[in-house]
């Protein structure tokens, strides 16, 4: 049986790199991402952590 789903490529963007703990966040007034924040504990992010663009 044929699958009838389409694969497209999602665009995401990733706020927090896998392993990091910088935290970015996009500033509308500079029109680029910006550092927001460090997480400071000894607890780090173990994937990417973002969001689908457009939802």
């Amino acid at each position: 049986m044929e699958s009838t789903s389409v694969r497209a490529p999602v665009e995401v963007t990733v706020e927090i790199p896998s392993g990091s703990r910088n935290k970015y966040e996009y500033d509308h007034a500079r029109h680029r991402f910006v550092l927001d924040r460090v997480l400071y504990s000894s607890v780090h992010y173990p994937c990417d952590y973002g969001f689908i663009d457009g939802s």
